[in-house]
């Protein structure tokens, strides 16, 4: 996670805490919760649209998965 541990990503927090105080830190941690959770949101309607795409034009869907890709691998080569 860019080269930041967890001992320095708590001293982050702990300034950022008090640099903007209680109130507004709690309000900034809820707004980027539900801006990651929206966005988590819409990329799994666009992977699902892509998968649907992709059954629909008769492709088969990628592996999700190193393993998934060294066996689809293993399959095309034989």
């Amino acid at each position: 996670m860019f080269g930041i541990g967890f001992p320095e990503l708590m001293v982050i927090l702990l300034i950022g805490f008090l640099v903007l105080g209680p109130e507004k830190a709690m309000a900034l941690s809820r707004d980027f919760g539900r801006i990651l959770a929206d966005f988590k949101k819409k990329a799994g309607q666009v992977e699902k649209a892509v998968l649907s795409e992709l059954n629909k034009a008769g492709a088969e869907a990628p592996p999700k998965e190193k393993n998934d890709v060294q066996a689809a691998e293993e399959k095309k080569s034989s």
